[in-house]
């Protein structure tokens, strides 16, 4: 054999087409942590390993945040402005994110596991639990500081850790759940005579606590599924001060200001009282008939001589009126200011006096604000859900509905406070881990981390807004639709799924299949997808119908390992693992053609030739073999390898074939000549990482050195490979060179990240990691009920990270985007931008006025964007109609793609009424040429005014060809009246020189 040299270490400049960028998250829809509606009410928020996801409801889109946390994300919050957000994962660490954005702002740490963590009403702090205590921080960005995270407050009084919290409507208190069976009320900042309350009722831990709207009153649920309604009252009573409770120093001088404020309003009060009364006798002493018993009348007449008013029966003697009322507002201003400076003595005599003294200060009376909560014996109420567990609770504070869900899977809705069962209905199988309800109380959307399943309910209709659930097992094979549009993913699960990569939702799912999926393939039409399975069959389905139309199966029991169609559709190849042949069926008729026997391993990987049924199949026999399909018989010599195959592929002219080797070597092979052509080493490119439960370090270690999927880019000069690694690597194939590596994730939760572990993490136990902490300490999130019949389960078993690996990857038949099928679920890395920002929407003022001002300007760019952005058809019109025909092309490829939607829309229409045709027609030519590819990946956001273009254009189209038939019937009409009418000019001329002779 011939073997090539190591490639040479040259450096090579990465080309710009290779520069991809996490684009979309779509395998996984929800795996652990809270589930959040944004302030309008149209999107939920949902964490999915350390990424967080955005589904929009009303668009039916979705996008995943590039931000990445440093373990699987436990808790979310979003600012009621809904500006920032803050993800903090299983050990504490914190992104502060701009979410209008999507851009990563701060990372910071809170040192210990949260449960909870929510903003404020009015946005100025945010409230986190930490172990027992919680700990109040002011929200950034609400002011230009040199510390914008700072902490506020902390608060203690907890006994075990806290589970819940909400805040007050008036954002000045805030009451904690804990897993001590109590709640405890706190205020965000000192108040004289408050101190916090405790609520003990429970018999079981805390799940959720809230405020009521508008009000003080409590709402708290346990988790034994019992609802506690806590009354407030709140009154203003005076007491002395020296009886007032206060925790130290800094309270009681507060409470000493309150009441000098309060004794100095006082004094203000009764020395404006005795004003008003000596304006009075001097009024009455002068002649005035005011009758002084009425007190109402009395009041009345006071206030109207403080204001300055004139009875009528003063109006005769105007100056001295003027002179008496001069001298009265002279000695009340003298009264005030006197009152002010005996205040202002008396503390600076306070100030003054020695520490002995200060405690003999502590006199008097002082009006406070007292809280009191009490509990009635109707106020307890019990769910009674045949001994279900209460998991989550939300509450809808405008219509004051209480959504819970239970370990059983059911949901109930509950009118409160007069707890009226409104709706109970089971969605899961598995325990409902996260609920919410947007802010107009119509969807509610339930998350369960043990199916990933992520739901939205319209409980008034009683439908789904949205249904959507990833592969809960691993995922192991995916495929490319011949459009690009659609992917295909088959998993552990048994489960057979479609992804549209625009959309990033999924709307099929197969589960005919009974054992776990192997491969999955598209015809070369797209109308049908196959796919195989250990459970020894091969699945044909209708994409039109959505059905299983097609089974093929073997003459005995096999395992199926992998999955192979040719290019016409006709033939399908699987591969066993058990029995080492390759099966061979007609699509159209279902029935076995051929059973290729020679390989005696089983067999890894199968491929047809782009250009001909010519199939290749690799095995851990350690060779590659090429079969003739419809002769039945071996095409060449196999190829021999040291070691076992794992994966081939085919180079997309045929000529070239690539394998994999258990060595992590890849192997070029020339087709037609059996020659190898070169071999790349890859096991250091890979970097597999060290296990927790490896007893050998990764570079010891033979774990993870080889490739296990292998795709060539379009024009055949690059090769992307992946493994069980985090890395996915795209190689050039001329110089053999390791063009850029991809990390697929930088999720620690997950085992195999790390090349070197430390040494501190070790315990008695084993490695800390491995250790379950108590997040799992009940005893019914130990019980293992999968098997009919299981009760008790193991008690003993302990759960373990899931490694990090990538099982498939595929490059789009556009070549704009490639997918890979990972641990953390499909990932989409493009080179297109799915975040638009338009700069225009930050701060210019769009008006008409200004609109033609810049379309002056011959700005038209910025015109059009700005009346697009105000949606006035005038002004569109205007503006379009502005542009002269020679400067289309170029306003065309500046228009951002924001607004290329708007604009289609209306040359749409303008193409079927304006009488400018050509003009229009050119806008269309100019718009495709620019955005022709943007609008291809994005078919189904562009597919109604693609419609509406394609009408105007085909009626134009038959009007213009009327037209044209008519005008050139008319001029062959008058072409062949031509000679008619010079014969009878010639014959009148005839006859008129005939009269005159």
């Amino acid at each position: 054999r011939l073997v090539a040299n190591r490639r040479p270490n040259t450096h090579v400049p990465l080309p710009m087409k290779f520069a991809y960028q996490f684009s979309a998250l779509c395998g996984s829809v929800y795996r652990q942590g809270n589930l959040l509606f944004t302030p309008d009410g149209n999107s939920v928020l949902s964490p999915v390993g350390n990424r967080v996801s955005v589904f929009d409801l009303v668009n039916n889109k979705s996008y995943t945040l590039p931000c990445e946390n440093h373990k699987n994300i436990s808790r979310i919050a979003l600012s009621p402005d809904g500006t920032l957000l803050i993800s903090v994962d299983e050990d504490g660490r914190a992104l502060l994110i701009n979410f209008p954005r999507r851009a990563l702002l701060y990372k910071f740490n809170f040192k210990q596991s949260v449960h909870d963590l929510k903003f404020s009403p009015d946005g100025r702090f945010f409230a986190v639990t930490s172990g027992k205590q919680v700990h109040v921080w002011s929200t950034p960005g609400r002011s230009r500081v040199f510390a914008p995270l700072a902490l506020h407050r902390r608060y203690t009084g907890h006994y075990d850790s806290v589970t819940s919290i909400d805040w007050s409507h008036d954002s000045k208190f805030f009451v904690t759940g804990s897993r001590d069976n109590t709640c405890r009320i706190f205020s965000l900042d000192p108040i004289p005579g408050f101190v916090p309350v405790t609520l003990t009722a429970h018999r079981d831990r805390i799940i959720s606590v809230f405020f009521v709207q508008d009000s003080m009153d409590i709402y708290s649920v346990s988790r034994d599924g019992s609802l506690l309604h806590w009354h407030n009252n709140i009154q203003e009573v005076e007491m002395d001060i020296a009886d007032v409770k206060t925790k130290n120093n800094a309270q009681r001088k507060r409470l000493r200001a309150l009441q000098k404020e309060q004794e100095t309003a006082a004094a203000l009060q009764e020395q404006e009282l005795g004003d008003k009364s000596k304006a009075a006798d001097s009024r009455g002493e002068n002649g005035s008939d005011d009758d002084s018993d009425d007190s109402d009348d009395d009041d009345e007449k006071e206030e109207e001589d403080q204001d300055g008013d004139v009875s009528e029966e003063d109006d005769d003697d105007d100056s001295g009126d003027d002179d008496a009322e001069g001298a009265d507002q002279e000695q009340q201003a003298k009264s005030r200011r006197s009152a002010r400076h005996s205040a202002t003595t008396d503390g600076d005599a306070a100030k003054r006096r020695p520490a002995s003294s200060s405690k003999k200060t502590d006199t008097g009376m002082v009006r406070v604000k007292t809280y009191k909560w009490w509990l009635d014996k109707s106020d307890k109420h019990y769910f009674l859900q045949n001994h279900a567990k209460v998991v989550c609770a939300t509450l809808h504070r405008r219509s004051n509905v209480l959504v819970v869900g239970f370990n059983s899977g059911v949901f109930g809705l509950y009118e409160m406070p007069e707890f009226n069962n409104i709706h109970t209905l089971s969605i899961s199988q598995k325990r409902i881990t996260a609920v919410s309800v947007n802010a107009t109380g119509e969807w509610l959307a339930f998350g369960c981390a043990k199916l990933g399943q992520l739901l939205v309910w319209e409980w008034q209709s009683e439908t789904y807004v949205m249904k959507q659930q990833g592969h809960y097992f691993d995922m192991n094979v995916l495929a490319y639709s011949p459009d690009g549009l659609n992917i295909v993913t088959g998993g552990d699960d048994a489960k057979v799924k479609l992804w549209n990569t625009t959309t990033g939702f999924c709307y099929v799912t197969f589960s005919e299949h009974t054992g776990g999926i192997t491969g999955v393939a598209f015809t070369q039409s797209g109308l049908a997808v196959l796919s195989s399975s250990v459970d020894g069959t091969v699945r044909a389905y209708d994409l039109t119908r959505y059905r299983n139309f097609r089974t093929f199966t073997g003459p005995h029991p096999v395992q199926f390992s992998c999955l192979a169609v040719d290019s016409s559709g006709e033939i399908v190849c699987a591969g066993s693992q058990d029995s080492y042949d390759i099966f061979v069926w007609s699509m159209q008729s279902g029935h076995l053609l051929e059973v290729l026997t020679g390989h005696t391993a089983p067999v890894s990987a199968l491929s047809f030739s782009p250009g001909r049924a010519l199939l290749a199949s690799s095995s851990w026999d350690h060779s590659i073999r090429f079969w003739d399909v419809f002769e039945s018989k071996m095409g060449s010599d196999p190829l021999g390898h040291d070691t076992d195959t794992v994966a081939l592929a085919y180079r997309p002219d045929g000529h070239e074939l690539c394998v994999s080797t258990l060595d992590g070597q890849l192997s070029l092979w020339d087709v037609t000549t059996s020659r190898l052509i070169g071999t790349i080493d890859g096991r250091r490119d890979l970097a597999a990482g060290r296990l927790e439960s490896d007893r050998v370090s990764a570079k010891n270690s033979a774990a993870g050195k080889c490739f296990t999927s292998l795709c060539y880019t379009a024009d055949g000069n690059c090769l992307l490979a992946g493994g069980p690694t985090r890395f996915v690597c795209i190689y050039e194939l001329t110089q053999r060179v390791l063009l850029k590596r991809f990390c697929i994730s930088n999720n620690f939760s997950f085992d195999g990240l790390l090349q070197k572990l430390n040494s501190k993490n070790m315990t008695e136990a084993g490695p800390a990691s491995l250790v379950d902490d108590d997040s799992a300490s009940e005893v019914e999130d130990r019980i293992d009920t999968s098997l009919p019949g299981v009760r008790k389960g193991d008690y003993s078993s302990r759960t373990t990270a899931i490694e990090i690996r990538t099982k498939s990857v595929q490059f789009s038949p556009t070549g704009r985007a490639w997918a890979a099928a990972t641990t953390e679920g499909l990932l989409v890395f493009s080179l297109d931008d799915s975040f638009m920002f338009d700069p225009l929407d930050l701060d210019i003022e769009l008006t008409p006025d200004s609109i033609r001002a810049t379309l002056k300007k011959r700005e038209f760019v910025k015109a059009i964007v700005m009346a697009v952005r105000l949606s006035e058809t005038e002004l569109i019109h205007e503006c379009i109609e502005s542009v002269p025909a020679s400067d289309i092309e170029l306003i065309a490829q500046n228009l951002p793609v924001v607004h290329l939607e708007k604009v289609l829309s209306f040359v749409a229409v303008q193409l079927d009424t304006s009488r400018h045709l050509e003009f229009y027609l050119l806008w269309c030519q100019h718009l495709f040429n620019a955005h022709g590819r943007h609008i291809k990946t994005h078919t189904t956001q562009y597919s109604s005014c693609l419609h509406s273009l394609l009408k105007s254009a085909t009626r134009q189209r038959d009007a213009v060809t009327r037209m044209s038939s008519d005008n050139r019937f008319m001029l062959q009409f008058l072409l062949e009246q031509m000679p008619l009418c010079a014969q009878e000019e010639s014959m009148g001329a005839v006859e008129e020189v005939e009269e005159e002779k």
